[in-house]
């Protein structure tokens, strides 16, 4: 990636890591998106949800979820 992109709430700070393009074994494009999420308060974050919107309105969730960021 040629710069950085990130984002900061409080003391929550999200940060897109990398972003890749496959094709599948059913012919479909998967875009494969890792993003660093921090949290740099002493004390741990519940509920913590991870979703992805589409310009098309899909919404997507991560294949390893999150409950807490500690």
């Amino acid at each position: 990636m040629a710069e950085e992109h990130s984002a900061r709430v409080a003391s929550i700070e999200a940060r897109l890591l990398s972003v890749r393009m496959e094709i599948d074994d059913d012919d479909e494009d998967v875009l494969e998106i890792e993003v660093l999420l921090c949290n740099e308060a002493s004390v741990p974050l519940g509920g913590v949800e991870a979703r992805v919107v589409t310009e098309d309105g899909k919404d997507v969730g991560p294949l390893v979820p999150i409950s807490s960021l500690g």
